[in-house]
């Protein structure tokens, strides 16, 4: 099965990717994995086309999709979405740029030519409507249910997307927390931002399955120590290392992304109280940078103890009695 990604802004440069891929993948069936919080309609409705015209394509809609992105997922031959991920249709936009002191004639002329984009907005927004109206008619809604929703532009769960017909099998996993990173991102997409939060769910990896990267770095951060404490220290640095790298490729809102969070604010109260996650991971490798090693501290340097005193009280940190 051939995967292709479409992950980030709906424009000419993803289009291309998407053509490039299909064609790669010619007479085979594929799966387009989604997650973007859309872009520009045309470019939408353009690889919409293109999924169509391959044919067999399944798109798996995983975190957020909004905007074009979702005009992108109808033209699947099926759609499949995560429990956790959420949908967004709305009236287009397009921009509208006045400023500075102008006369009647001028603010006449500027009045025409918003009615005008007005009119535009609205024959893309029929557009847009027929092509939602073409899934969720066969499950009973109509235009005005449609308009309703493109004007409410109100975040639907996945469940809701298939009461409506956008998708056709729902695909089970945690719920989604939306934090302040993904508040960021829609506020710079000037996206609504949903008003519930949503708790996830615990993924418990059976004992028999090979640990990810992920659990190698948790179980090194939360490991008991050993005889050695300068051996001990060396892996803990070796493996917090790239923490942070590690974490910025990890889904903002994942069980994973979450579980990493809550262990760094475990750290000290000063970690805890850091609201930017970045800054967070920065204080931890900071915190564990200092600490010495191959230089046992003796006891005369208790002193010195409070340099650390972010620090949770482990034997790998405070070894004065060596």
């Amino acid at each position: 099965m051939n995967i292709i990604s479409i992950n980030g802004s709906i424009d000419s440069y993803s289009r291309y990717l998407l053509q490039c891929d299909l064609a790669d993948a010619s007479g085979q069936p594929c799966t387009v994995v989604i997650n973007s919080l859309g872009g520009y309609v045309h470019e939408g409705v353009a690889m919409a086309h293109l999924i169509q015209a391959h044919g067999n394509v399944t798109v798996e809609i995983r975190g957020f999709i909004a905007s074009a992105a979702t005009i992108v997922a109808l033209g699947a031959k099926s759609v499949k979405m995560h429990t956790s991920s959420m949908w967004l249709a709305h009236k287009c936009m397009q921009w509208v740029d006045a400023w500075g002191n102008y006369n009647a004639d001028e603010i006449a002329q500027m009045i025409k030519q918003l009615e005008a984009a007005k009119k535009n907005n609205e024959a893309i927004d029929l557009n847009i409507a027929s092509i939602y109206l073409n899934k969720c008619g066969k499950k009973g809604k109509n235009m005005a249910d449609v308009k309703q929703m493109m004007t409410d532009a109100t975040w639907m769960t996945a469940q809701e997307c298939l009461d409506w017909g956008f998708v056709n099998e729902l695909i089970q996993d945690g719920e989604v927390n939306v934090n302040d990173d993904i508040k960021m991102v829609m506020n710079s997409f000037k996206l609504p931002i949903p008003g519930a939060q949503r708790t996830s769910a615990t993924n418990v990896e059976p004992e028999d399955k090979e640990p990810s990267w992920l659990g190698k770095i948790l179980a090194a951060i939360t490991h008991k120590p050993a005889d050695n404490k300068d051996e001990e220290i060396k892996q803990l640095k070796d493996n917090i290392a790239n923490l942070e790298d590690k974490i910025s490729q990890l889904n903002l809102v994942s069980d994973e992304y979450k579980e990493v969070i809550a262990l760094l604010d475990s750290v000290s109260d000063e970690v805890k109280g850091e609201t930017d996650n970045r800054k967070k991971m920065q204080m931890v490798i900071s915190i564990i940078n200092d600490i010495p090693a191959n230089i046992p501290m003796q006891q005369k340097d208790k002193k010195d103890i409070n340099k650390f005193a972010g620090v949770a009280t482990d034997p790998v940190n405070f070894y004065v009695e060596e």
